[in-house]
């Protein structure tokens, strides 16, 4: 009996650290763009994962996350605050970063050629001006200072018309 509360008070204890952990990785990130007034951002940091991009059968890109200790995902997100009771209001802005994590500091423009993928998501009741395309014509600077990555990254697409052109950021 007594081993049983003792592994019990273990499990307990263990589960508290690793939310505890989870919770404080996810504070390491910080924007340092301007978010627009009307908005919230956010930014996730996907680690040890990496983005397999696909086309459905109507042409059109997604991307899922798989297993990869060799990379880590960043989504930045952008949401536009949508009055309460407003039907199809909701838009979202999404930049997505696959890269590999011993990538050392530049400015990247070709990013197939370093190993990254990079992805501008737009969601909303918007016909046929919605989904993920891939970012070809952008500048991403990644500089290192004290163990922290900072990110600067502008870009246009040419699909869709877009809000966020240019994002900064900063992981630990």
């Amino acid at each position: 009996m007594k081993y049983f509360a003792l592994l019990s008070l273990f499990l307990i204890c263990s589960c508290a650290i690793k939310n505890k952990s989870a919770e404080f990785a996810l504070k390491k990130s910080v924007i340092l763009s301007d978010c627009p007034k009307d908005a919230t951002c956010e930014i996730i940091v996907n680690n040890n994962k990496a983005m397999v991009v696909k086309t459905d059968e109507f042409g059109k890109i997604y991307y899922e996350l798989i297993d990869n200790k060799e990379k880590n995902v960043l989504v930045y997100s952008y949401y536009k605050t949508v009055p309460k009771g407003m039907q199809d209001g909701h838009y979202k802005e999404d930049v997505v970063i696959e890269i590999n994590k011993n990538i050392q500091d530049g400015a990247f423009s070709d990013f197939s050629d370093k190993g990254m993928k990079v992805l501008f998501g737009r969601f909303c009741y918007c016909k046929g001006y919605t989904g993920n395309y891939k970012i070809d014509n952008g500048m991403l600077k990644i500089t290192t200072k004290n163990k922290q990555y900072h990110f600067d990254f502008n870009f246009t697409v040419k699909e869709v018309p877009q809000i966020i052109k240019n994002i900064q950021f900063v992981i630990e």
